[in-house]
C-alpha cells in the first residue's frame, strides 16, 4: 500500500521493483533447506534420497571421545536409545568421562534437514536437560563414495551448548530410486527448486506488469504504450545490454586496460 502512495513515478517503481527482489530472496533463502525431511533420518532432494536407517545400533556410535578429550558422545541417527539415568529417548547424549553424568543434546522428533554451504547436508536436533538446558547437536553428513566404514568424528562444543560432528558414510549419498518407507509421502511429484524459482519469477513479472498497467490507466490515466510500467526503462534496456556487450568485446579483443589517474 506505500507503493500505491507515492506520487513518483519513480519511486513506485523502484518500491515495487524492491518488493519483487525482497520476495525472491525469500524465497531463495527458504531453498537453503534443501533437503525435504522424510523422517527422523531421511530427507529428499532434487539429487535423491538421503536415508540412514541402515545405521541401526543401541546407539550405533557411542561413547565417542570429543576432539577436546572432555567428554564422550552418543550418537543414533534413527532410533531412540537410553544411556545411564540423563538420557532417556535420545538421537544424542553428552557423557562425563567418568560415565557418571549424561546430558541429552539431541531427540529424534527434532531433526531438521538443512544445506550447511559446503555441499553437504546437516542434521540439527534439540534436547533440554533436567537442568532446563536447551542443548544443540549439529551432524553434518558426508558422503563416502568408496563404501569404507561408517564414521563419527566428534568435535564437541563448539559454542555454549551446541555440539558439532561429522557423520561419514556411503549413506549419507543422496541415491535415486523411491523414498525410504519412513517417509510419510513420496517425492515422486515434488517440483525442484529451480522449477519453484521459475514459477515464482513468472508469477512476479505478470503481477508486476498487471498491478504496473491497471496504475498507469486508472491512476494516471496512460494511453498506448505509455501503459507499460516504467516503459522508458524497459524499451531501452536492450540498447543497455547490447552496449555492454560491445564495450566487453572490445575492451578484449585490444587487451587494453583503463586509463590510470
Amino acid at each position: 500500500m506505500y507503493c500505491l502512495r507515492e506520487t513518483s513515478e519513480m519511486k513506485y517503481h523502484k518500491c515495487l521493483m524492491f518488493l519483487i527482489v525482497g520476495q525472491l530472496w525469500s524465497l531463495c533463502y527458504s531453498a537453503g533447506e534443501s533437503c525435504k525431511k522424510l523422517g527422523p533420518c531421511s530427507c529428499q532432494s532434487d539429487k535423491g534420497t538421503i536415508d540412514l536407517s541402515p545405521l541401526k545400533g543401541s546407539p550405533k556410535f557411542q561413547d565417542k571421545k570429543d576432539a577436546k578429550g572432555a567428554y564422550l558422545f552418543s550418537y543414533n541417527p534413527c532410533t531412540p536409545f537410553d544411556e545411564g539415568k540423563g538420557c532417556k529417548k535420545v538421537s544424542a547424549c553428552q557423557i562425563s568421562l567418568d560415565k557418571k553424568t549424561q546430558f541429552p543434546t539431541g531427540t529424534q522428533d527434532s531433526a531438521s534437514f538443512s544445506d550447511n554451504g559446503n555441499n553437504n547436508i546437516a542434521i540439527t536436533y534439540t534436547a533440554t536437560s533436567g537442568d532446563a538446558t536447551l542443548r544443540t547437536t549439529i551432524v553434518t553428513l558426508k558422503c563416502d563414495k568408496s563404501g569404507g566404514e561408517d564414521k563419527l568424528d566428534v568435535d564437541g562444543e563448539t559454542s555454549p551448548a551446541t555440539y558439532t560432528m561429522t557423520l561419514t558414510s556411503s549413506h549419507c549419498c543422496p541415491k535415486s530410486g523411491p523414498s525410504p518407507p519412513s517417509g510419510g509421502g513420496g517425492g515422486s511429484g515434488t517440483l525442484s527448486i529451480g522449477s519453484v524459482m521459475l514459477i515464482v519469477v513468472l508469477a512476479l513479472l505478470v503481477v508486476y506488469v498487471a498491478a504496473g498497467v491497471g496504475i498507469q490507466k486508472g491512476v494516471r490515466k496512460a494511453s498506448g504504450k505509455e501503459t507499460f510500467p516504467n516503459y522508458t526503462f524497459w524499451s531501452s534496456l536492450p540498447g543497455f545490454i547490447k552496449d555492454g556487450m560491445i564495450f566487453t568485446c572490445s575492451r578484449c579483443k585490444r587487451g587494453s586496460s583503463y586509463d590510470q589517474i
